[in-house]
């Protein structure tokens, strides 16, 4: 299992809460969204370095790369957030969704306010150029190591997400699923040791190779809630 962070799981699950609604998974679009976000100075190494190189999409079958930022799209969340728009983003939990869904695209998004999203494929790209001298490396060095460390456990707790996941079969039909929770940094330090746990029960790797969530935890809105989360199909 590659990753098991509060993106990758939750991603997971609810792609395979909502495939269980289709008999054949053509296409699944995962979509996430934060709000008062509270980062450790890690994380925004990673997102940094992330947002500003090529990142992995699935595509008719086939893994390539593409920028991020490439192509935005509108979505719409349950009551109360309506209608938000989101950027494409290669995130990693397409690898896990493709392993179980054999869908032929998997594509991730991230929301962002309107004016952001379409600033944000040439931010990217300019910021990929940059990133690529060694002088701005030094001084993203710099600057980050003057960040706190990480936030405050208030902060934390402010911290409120969703992953909405749309799967659609090759016929049109589409199946909803949306999971919610709060405090990046507890709900990935839960989520690691409960699929721990479960990864350590007998017979629960013993097929070996490569495994996704969903194929471990057994039923994934029970999962979901066990770590603090909600998860249910949408309309």
């Amino acid at each position: 299992m590659p990753a098991a962070g509060f993106d990758y799981v939750p991603h997971d699950l609810a792609a395979a809460l909502a495939a269980r609604s289709l008999d054949t998974v053509e296409r699944i679009d995962t979509v996430l969204i934060v709000r008062h976000m509270a980062a450790t100075r890690g994380t925004m190494r990673s997102a940094l370095e992330a947002a500003t190189g090529p990142m992995p999409v699935f595509e008719d079958g086939a893994w390539r790369a593409e920028p991020v930022a490439t192509r935005t799209r509108t979505f719409s969340f349950p009551p109360p957030l309506g209608a938000v728009q989101a950027v494409s983003y290669g995130g990693g939990d397409a690898v896990q969704i493709a392993n179980h869904t054999h869908a032929a695209a998997i594509r991730t998004w991230v929301v962002m306010p309107a004016t952001l999203a379409r600033l944000a494929g040439p931010a990217a790209r300019v910021g990929g150029a940059l990133l690529a001298t060694r002088a701005a490396h030094s001084v993203l060095d710099r600057v980050l190591e003057r960040a706190p460390e990480g936030p405050r456990a208030e902060a934390r707790a402010r911290t409120a997400f969703g992953v909405l996941v749309e799967a659609r079969s090759p016929a049109g039909e589409t199946a909803r699923a949306l999971v919610a929770g709060t405090d990046i940094y507890a709900t990935t330090a839960i989520i690691n040791a409960r699929i721990a746990t479960r990864l350590a029960q007998e017979g629960a790797a013993s097929a070996g190779g490569f495994r996704a969530p969903s194929e471990v935890v057994g039923d994934p809105v029970v999962f979901a809630a066990e770590c603090g989360l909600e998860l249910q199909r949408v309309l």
